[in-house]
């Protein structure tokens, strides 16, 4: 978790300078210098996928931060999923990598970071493809059952859940004999939520991220201007992660978080909205 963390850290940081740089006119090669340090870290050390992906999605946040609905914007987003499909289809085609776990990447086959990161790119749009054909997981994509397997468990009480901390056992009854069975995690915050809590458990979730991007919102025409677009995009960090990750219920993830929202967050009262 704390690697995970870290990279989640490192592609923020990454998106708030982009964000700051374009505010700040001035010092622009040390700008330029330390953003390339931090997304060389978060590329080549890190290794994370949530993270990298995470990144893109900021990336794109800050390119349509004020998208208007005008032609020149539908194009450009179209173009972007269509040339995504299209990267993704290309993926999908390609040969299996000898391994999808990073640590044998690293130690058996000497890989370097960018590898490590192009390979485990590979091994998540397969093990995506070849669950759905098989629903048979990998330990790399175990993340797959997780999912498969707590959402058959919410089918069977969505509206009330099966109440605070009943996942484990309840899991590790269902999973037994598969390779997801030691998991004390579903990995989707999302997921644990609307498993435990029900459906009221999983709207009080999505209310808090909802709550955030409303007052980023009101931040924009305040004198808080400036500190919006930071509130937005963790926000958006928050709901993107809590797919992949316990970002609320782990404090690990939760006190990182929290902190970061309270940077832009400081000194903002309900008058000066």
């Amino acid at each position: 978790n704390k690697s995970i963390l870290l990279g989640l850290l490192m592609a923020i940081a990454a998106a708030w300078m982009l964000h700051e740089w374009r505010l700040r006119k001035n010092l622009h090669l040390w700008r330029a210098l330390t953003f390339v340090y931090v997304v060389a870290a978060l590329v080549l050390c890190t290794k994370s996928r949530t993270a990298s992906l995470l990144f893109l999605l900021l990336c794109g946040l800050l390119i349509f931060r004020n998208f208007s609905f005008r032609w020149w914007q539908l194009g450009a987003l179209a173009g972007t999923l269509f040339v995504g499909g299209a990267c993704i289809s290309y993926v999908a085609q390609l040969p299996a990598p000898v391994t999808c776990l990073a640590k044998e990447m690293h130690e058996n086959f000497k890989m370097s970071g960018a590898q490590i990161v192009l390979n485990r790119g590979i091994c998540t749009v397969h093990q995506v493809r070849d669950f759905g054909q098989t629903k048979q997981a990998t330990q790399d994509g175990m993340r797959l059952e997780l999912y498969l397997n707590t959402w058959q468990m919410i089918a069977q009480s969505p509206w009330i859940g099966h109440g605070v901390g009943n996942w484990l056992p309840m899991y590790q009854q269902k999973a037994q004999g598969q390779i997801s069975e030691k998991m004390t995690t579903p990995h989707n915050d999302y997921l644990l939520y609307w498993f435990e809590l029900g459906l009221g458990g999983l709207l009080a979730l999505l209310t808090i991220w909802l709550t955030q991007l409303r007052v980023a919102y009101q931040m924009v025409n305040s004198e808080h201007t400036e500190r919006a677009m930071l509130v937005s995009a963790l926000t958006v960090a928050m709901m993107f992660a809590a797919c992949f990750n316990a970002i609320l219920r782990d404090g690990v993830f939760a006190f990182a978080m929290l902190i970061l929202l309270a940077i832009p967050m400081a000194g903002v009262t309900r008058t000066a909205l």
